[in-house]
C-alpha cells in the first residue's frame, strides 16, 4: 500500500459523511472564537482570565471567573454547542469544557476516582509497578493498561540502544494503536476496510513487537498517519468521547507517563500531595501537576532530544530510527498542536475577524473548505 493510499484511508477513517456547514459548534472553543472574535476570549487572554500563572507550567486555575458566564458570547456559543450536540447541559459544564480544551487542566491523581485509577478493559488492569501518578497519567491520555503496558516494555528496552527521550516517539506509536482500537469498537466491522482501519496492524504491534526494530515499515507510516490525522481531523469528538482530550495532550500525558514509570533514582519532583517540589529541589518535572499546554511544551523539547542517537548505535539500528522520525516528524513540528489543525481550534479565525479581516461568511467558508478537502477522499 503506497502513502497515498494509506493517507486516504486513514483520513476516511474519521466520518466524513457530516456535511461540511454542520460542522462549526463541535467543540467549545470553535463555538466560543466564531461568536467573540477575538474581543475578550482570544488564546492569550484565556491565559489571562483562567489561569493563576499565565506563563507557568504549573499553574492552577483562577475560582473567580463567574462573570464570563453571562457573557452574551459565551452564551451563545454554549447554546449553539448544546445544539449542534443535541443536548442540554448545566452552564458550568462551558468553564469546564473550555479549560479541558485550551489545555489547563491537570492529571493528579485525586483529581480521579477509584475506580477510574483502577480500569478494567478487556481483562487488562494496571500492576503494581504503576503507582498513582502513572496511572493517572495513563487515564487522563485514555490509553488502556495492556496497551500502555506494551509501550512501556519497547520504551525500557530502546532505552539501553538510543536516549531515554526515545519515549516520546515510542509514545506515538503506542496512541496510534490506541486510537485505531478505538474507531475499530465504534464503527461496524463490515465498514472497517471503507474507513481504513487495519486491525492486522494492531496485532502485530500487541503481539510480536519488542522493539522498534521488529515494526514493519508499512505499520510504521500506517501508524503516523493514524496519529496525524487524529490531531490535525477531529470532527465532532463529544459525539464518540464525553471526555474528550485533544490528541497531542493525550500524546504528551501518555509520554510522561512512560518517563515516569521508568522512575528516578533521586531527585523525586513531586511531593506526596503530587505537587511540583520546585527547581531548586530537582530537575525533574512533577507531570501530574503540569497543566496539559506546559506538557507539550515539555514533549515537543523531549522530542528534539530523542533525535539524536546514541553512538554506539550500529548502522542498522541509525537507519531504523532514522526512518522512523522522518516519518513521525511532521507531527511534532505542529507549532503548538495548532498549525494546520481545523481552523476553529486556535484563535487564528477570531484574531482575523477582530481586526476585521475575515467577515463572518468568510470565516465560515474558510471551515466548510477545509472539511469539505478533508471529505471528498472516498476509499473502494
Amino acid at each position: 500500500m503506497n502513502k497515498t493510499v494509506i493517507a486516504l484511508s486513514v483520513i476516511s477513517l474519521f466520518h466524513c459523511e457530516v456535511q461540511a456547514s454542520n460542522i462549526k459548534a463541535d467543540t467549545f472553543t470553535k463555538a466560543l472564537h466564531y461568536h467573540d472574535k477575538g474581543a475578550k476570549f482570544s488564546d492569550d487572554q484565556l491565559k489571562t482570565l483562567f489561569l493563576n500563572e499565565p506563563d507557568s507550567n504549573y499553574s492552577d486555575l483562577k475560582n473567580d471567573n463567574a462573570w464570563v458566564l453571562n457573557d452574551i458570547a459565551w452564551q451563545t456559543a454554549w447554546s449553539d454547542f448544546q445544539a449542534y450536540y443535541e443536548v442540554s447541559n448545566n452552564q458550568n459544564n462551558s468553564y469546564q469544557l473550555i479549560t479541558r480544551e485550551a489545555g489547563f487542566t491537570k492529571a493528579k491523581p485525586q483529581s480521579f476516582t477509584e475506580q477510574e485509577l483502577n480500569p478494567n478493559v478487556n481483562g487488562a488492569t494496571f500492576s503494581r509497578r504503576d503507582n498513582e501518578a502513572v496511572r493517572a497519567s495513563v487515564v487522563k491520555a485514555q490509553v488502556d493498561p495492556d496497551i500502555f503496558h506494551k509501550a512501556y516494555d519497547i520504551y525500557a528496552a530502546e532505552s539501553n540502544r538510543y536516549s531515554e527521550n526515545i519515549h516520546t516517539l515510542v509514545a506515538k506509536l503506542a496512541l496510534a494503536v490506541q486510537i485505531l482500537r478505538d474507531r475499530s469498537e465504534t464503527i461496524p466491522q463490515d465498514q472497517w476496510k471503507a474507513n481504513g482501519i487495519r486491525m492486522d496492524v494492531l496485532s502485530r504491534f500487541m503481539g510480536n513487537t519488542y522493539v522498534l526494530q521488529n515494526i514493519w515499515p508499512s505499520d510504521r507510516e500506517y501508524l503516523a498517519q493514524v496519529l496525524d490525522s487524529a490531531i490535525k481531523v477531529e470532527v465532532k469528538p463529544y459525539a464518540q468521547n464525553q471526555n474528550y482530550l485533544r490528541t497531542h495532550f493525550r500524546l504528551a500525558r501518555l509520554s510522561s507517563a512512560l518517563r515516569d514509570r521508568f522512575g528516578y533514582f533521586f531527585n523525586v519532583p513531586c511531593s506526596t500531595n503530587f505537587e511540583y517540589v520546585g527547581s531548586q529541589h530537582t530537575n525533574h518535572q512533577c507531570f501530574v501537576d503540569m497543566t496539559d499546554r506546559g506538557l507539550w511544551s515539555w514533549y515537543t523539547s523531549e522530542y528534539e532530544k530523542a533525535i539524536v542517537p546514541l553512538p554506539q548505535h550500529n548502522y542498522q539500528q541509525k537507519g531504523v530510527l532514522a526512518h522512523l522520525f522522518e516519518i513521525m516528524m511532521p507531527i511534532a513540528l505542529v507549532m503548538d498542536g495548532l498549525a494546520a489543525v481545523e481552523f476553529f481550534t486556535s484563535s487564528s479565525a477570531a484574531e482575523f475577524a477582530a481586526e476585521e479581516a475575515w467577515t463572518e461568511e468568510e470565516l465560515a467558508a474558510s471551515q466548510e473548505s477545509f472539511l469539505t478537502n478533508i471529505c471528498t477522499a472516498e476509499i473502494e
